[in-house]
């Protein structure tokens, strides 16, 4: 799977130096080739939401490489970073998955709303447009643009990811991704921008956005962050220090350290599939502070690690629990034991709260 992902990508990159006829042929050879299984694990890709080649502008091939190798990909990516994490037995594996758990929980987050945010029937008089310091800030050809909720500040904003990497708020739920990796427009608009977001910026579903909006502001108006931070609204495209300042706020806000004279169940929420040896991992190994993180839109826990409060996170994340690395053990045998001293209440309050709303609803 990993090497069909490479194969693909590196297709892209080239085809924009092709002639039309060695294009073609590249083409029809990645058609004729049928896409390995999805690795089979906690995630399961979700069907395209409409038929292949339905959007106006996107062609039926573009629509089969991008979610049919591109995002079924990344699904398998997840599931076996997951399952590294889960099998590892030693810190130099784990911290190694743990590392690109974020990015890829992102990726698959991401293109599942850039894919079902698209209408054939789009009919909204006023097309959906980029502002303009956002069309001039895009990452074109290797990157996203992304405008999300924040849960905190209760305002719409804007970011621009130049490749993957993480510039995200704790509680930033987005609501329309603009995919603008050459994976996703090459076959119909090699290199040509305009061509591109002209095609897709008018199928971009207004009642669609407004129904993401509405689950969004249920979760906020369930779910107390318990931030204090300024409350000046930022502007429209975040910037790194906004990020750095805002972050900080919301991960200290969910700070945790054991207590000898705390005994708790740990949550029995996070699903079957966190154990209580992959927390333990979690705490004792994570190379910054620890945080336990909640994937908003598609309810999955993430056991994540970050250099410091003032990182940048992952879309579509809330924050349930952070620990400082001054504040953990170091041993497997000493971080099961300090598991029980964790506020596992307040996390259990929080996730009941997240649950309450659920994941995002899907046709499928």
């Amino acid at each position: 799977m990993r090497l069909a992902i490479a194969l693909t990508a590196l297709a892209s990159l080239a085809m924009a130096d092709m002639d039309p006829e060695t294009r073609a042929g590249v083409l029809e050879g990645l058609m004729r080739t049928p896409p390995p299984p999805p690795v089979e694990g906690t995630h399961v890709p979700r069907r395209l939401p409409h038929d292949p080649g339905a959007i106006p502008g996107i062609s039926a091939e573009q629509d089969l490489i991008h979610h049919g190798r591109r995002y079924v990909g990344f699904v398998s990516e997840w599931n076996i970073i997951e399952q590294e994490m889960h099998g590892a037995g030693s810190p130099e594996t784990f911290v190694h998955a743990q590392a690109r758990l974020p990015l890829w929980a992102q990726e698959v987050s991401l293109h599942e709303l850039f894919f079902w945010q698209l209408s054939p029937t789009s009919s909204s008089p006023e097309p959906f447009q980029l502002p303009p310091d956002v069309l001039e800030a895009l990452p074109w050809g290797d990157g996203w643009a992304v405008q999300v909720w924040d849960l905190h500040l209760g305002a719409t904003l804007w970011s621009t990811l130049d490749g993957r990497e993480l510039r995200g708020l704790w509680g930033g739920v987005p609501l329309v991704a603009i995919d603008l990796f050459r994976h996703g427009h090459w076959v119909d608009h090699m290199e040509d921008r305009e061509s591109f977001l002209s095609a897709i910026l008018p199928q971009i579903s207004r009642e669609r956005l407004a129904e993401r909006h509405r689950w969004a502001e249920a979760i906020r108006d369930t779910l107390s962050m318990h931030s204090e931070e300024p409350t000046d609204l930022p502007a429209a495209l975040l910037s790194d220090e906004d990020i750095a300042l805002r972050n900080a706020s919301r991960l200290r806000a969910v700070q945790a350290s054991p207590e000898e004279r705390r005994t708790e169940e740990i949550s029995d929420q996070l699903g079957d599939h966190v154990t209580e040896d992959d927390l333990a991992r979690w705490l004792a190994w994570s190379p910054g502070w620890a945080v336990l993180a909640w994937e908003i839109p598609t309810g999955s826990p993430l056991l994540m690690s970050v250099a410091s409060p003032e990182s940048p996170a992952p879309w579509g994340c809330a924050a349930l629990m952070a620990v400082a690395r001054e504040n953990r053990p170091e041993s497997l045998e000493e971080a099961r034991i300090a598991l029980r001293h964790l506020p596992w209440g307040d996390v259990s309050e929080r996730l009941e709260a997240l649950r309450a709303v659920g994941a995002f609803p899907r046709s499928d």
